[in-house]
């Protein structure tokens, strides 16, 4: 029961089953959820990026941890990390479809490049949390690029 459940929620209920591209689909898992809630809660929309960035890297490294023996170390099938990577993206976000697929791209290009220390959290830390930790990087990485792209304006010009 307890590898059931850690399998449902570290795959981010079978989104890592996809077999081509796995973390991509964990990510699209997290824009989903993020869409849904804004759709119903948008003024709480902070609030639950950061509650769920929180319980599910507890979460989710528990379920690497139940799934270690079976699966390996850092498997691709787990893909919670790249859902609380894009919703540490989204916090504080301006809500808009432009600044969402830029958010998700960034996102991406930081998880799979690795740059400036994610690479080395992925190599260092080899226990669950480590699974989650570069993600959570590859997110505080896109966060601020997202952030400086508002406040400068480029998502203003050319998302419009």
């Amino acid at each position: 029961m307890k590898k059931t459940i850690a399998k449902a929620i570290g795959t981010s209920f079978g989104f890592g089953f996809i077999p081509w591209a796995p973390g991509t689909w964990g990510a699209v898992f997290g824009v989903a959820i993020y869409y849904l809630i804004y759709q119903y809660a948008p003024e709480d929309i902070n609030a639950w990026m950061i509650g769920l960035t929180i319980v599910f890297t507890i979460i989710g490294t528990w379920c690497c941890e139940v799934l270690k023996d079976e699966w390996g170390d850092d498997p691709n099938r787990i893909v919670m990390d790249e859902s609380i990577g894009i919703w540490l993206t989204f916090i504080c976000m301006p809500y808009g479809w432009f600044n969402i697929l830029l958010g998700f791209g960034l996102f991406r290009f930081f998880d799979i490049l690795k740059p400036l220390g994610v690479g080395a959290i992925d190599r260092k830390i080899k226990n669950g949390f480590g699974v989650m930790a570069d993600d959570l990087l590859a997110g505080v990485y896109a966060f601020i690029v997202l952030q400086a792209a508002n406040y400068f304006g480029l998502v203003e010009y050319f998302g419009s």
